[in-house]
C-alpha cells in the first residue's frame, strides 16, 4: 500500500511532516521517499500522515566540503572524465594557454597519474566501457582548427592507449553515455570557437566488440555544449547551445536505447544553460553550474538535484563558492559526488575540489 501526502509541515509531539513536492509512503515496507527518491525509515503512519523525527531533512541531509588537492589536477578546463569502479578517470585538456595530453585519475582521495593521451585535445567525450576508456573526437590547437577524427581507447590493466574505429565527425563539446556495452554520442561541432559550423543531428553508435561505428535519427535540435550522464539505464541531456550562438537550450531530455525511444522532461531549473555538468544514479542526477549567455562569459555558481521519480529539480543549499562552467562531476557508489575544476567570467580556471555527499 502507497500514499501520497501533499506539501506541507505538521508538528505533532515533537515530530516533523516534511513535504517538498509530495511524500510517498510505503506502508508495508515501511519506506518513506522523499522528493529525490531517497528512501528513510523510522517514521510513523497515522491516518493519511506520516510522522518523521525532525532532525531529518533531505535537503539539509547533502552535505558539502572542499578538499586538498584539487591542485593536483592543474588549471584546465575542457578535461574529459569517466568513472570506473569509483575510481575517476581525467584524460586531456586545455591549460588556458593550450590543449594537454596529460591524464590522470583519482582514487579515494589520491591523485595519480597514467599514460597521457595520444594527443594534445580537448572537449572530445570519454567514456568507459568494462575496463577500457574511449576518448573520442575533440578539439585540436587553436581556435578554428579542424577537429580530431581519433578514437583512443585506454586499457586500465596495460596503463596504455590503442587506436581504434573512427567517429564520423569530431564531436567537440558533445555529450554521450555508455550503456549494455556500448557508447552512444550526441551533437557537437566539428571546429573548435567556428560555432556556426552546424552540430551533428544524428546519433552516433560505437560497439567496441565489433569496432563498428553506426548511426540513427535523433529528435534532439542539433547543439553543442549539452551535460549529459546515465541513469537507469537511460540517458539524460541537458541544455546545450544553438549553432548560431544566439539561444541556449533549457530542455531535459531522456533516450532509452533498447526501445529507442526520446522523452522530453521538465525543463531545467529557471534558467538556460551550456556546459552544465551532470552525475547521478538511479534515482536522479547533479547538475553543477553552466553558462547562461549564449554571446557572453556569464556562469552560474548553482547546484540542482533532479529526480527521476518526480521529474523535478531542486536547487540543493550549497554552491561552489564562485561561477563556474565546464567542471567534471562524478557520483561514486557511496553517492560521494566530486567535483573538479572549471571557469569562471574572469577567465580564471579553477582548480578546487568538492566532495558533495548525497545521503544513501
Amino acid at each position: 500500500m502507497r500514499i501520497k501526502l501533499p506539501v506541507g509541515t505538521t508538528q505533532e509531539n515533537d515530530q516533523l511532516l516534511l513535504g517538498p513536492g509530495y511524500l510517498t509512503v510505503d506502508i508495508e515496507r515501511k519506506a518513506l521517499r522523499l522528493f529525490d527518491g531517497i528512501s528513510q525509515g523510522g517514521f510513523e503512519v497515522v491516518g493519511d500522515r506520516a510522522y518523521i523525527p525532525n532532525t531529518y531533512n533531505t535537503l539539509a541531509s547533502f552535505t558539502m566540503t572542499q578538499l586538498a588537492g584539487g591542485g593536483f589536477h592543474g588549471t584546465r578546463i575542457h578535461s574529459s572524465s569517466a568513472l570506473v569502479d569509483d575510481t575517476i578517470y581525467f584524460v586531456a585538456g586545455h591549460t588556458g594557454s593550450g590543449s594537454t595530453a596529460s591524464a590522470i585519475k583519482l582514487t579515494g582521495g589520491a591523485w595519480s597519474g597514467i599514460a597521457s593521451h595520444p594527443l594534445s585535445v580537448f572537449g572530445g567525450r570519454l567514456e568507459a566501457v568494462g575496463q577500457f576508456l574511449y576518448y573520442i573526437g575533440g578539439a585540436l590547437g587553436s581556435s578554428g582548427n579542424p577537429g580530431s577524427l581519433k578514437n583512443y581507447r585506454y586499457s586500465i590493466a596495460g596503463n596504455n592507449w590503442t587506436e581504434v574505429a573512427p567517429p564520423a565527425y569530431p564531436a567537440i563539446f558533445g555529450c554521450s553515455g555508455s550503456i549494455n556495452g556500448k557508447i552512444y554520442l550526441f551533437g557537437g561541432s566539428t571546429t573548435y570557437s567556428a560555432i556556426e559550423t552546424p552540430s551533428e543531428s544524428n546519433i552516433h553508435i560505437y560497439d567496441p566488440v565489433t569496432d563498428v561505428w553506426t548511426q540513427k535519427p535523433s529528435l534532439l535540435t542539433p547543439r553543442h555544449g549539452a551535460g549529459s550522464c546515465v541513469c537507469n539505464g537511460k540517458i539524460y541531456i541537458f541544455g546545450g547551445r544553438a549553432n548560431n550562438k544566439t539561444s541556449l537550450y533549457n530542455e531535459l531530455w531522456s533516450y532509452e536505447p533498447i526501445s529507442d525511444t526520446w522523452t522530453q522532461l521538465s525543463n531545467g531549473p529557471g534558467y538556460a544553460s551550456a556546459w552544465g555538468t551532470l552525475s547521478g544514479d538511479d534515482s536522479g542526477f547533479i547538475m553543477v553550474g553552466g553558462q547562461t549567455s549564449p554571446t557572453t562569459v556569464a556562469y552560474r555558481r548553482n547546484i540542482y538535484w533532479y529526480s527521476i521519480a518526480d521529474d523535478t529539480w531542486t536547487e540543493l543549499p550549497y554552491n561552489l563558492g564562485y561561477n563556474s562552467g565546464y567542471s567534471q562531476v562524478k557520483m561514486r557508489s557511496d553517492k560521494t559526488v566530486v567535483v573538479v575544476g572549471g571557469i569562471n567570467e574572469g577567465g580564471v580556471i579553477a582548480t578546487t575540489l568538492f566532495r558533495l555527499i548525497k545521503p544513501i
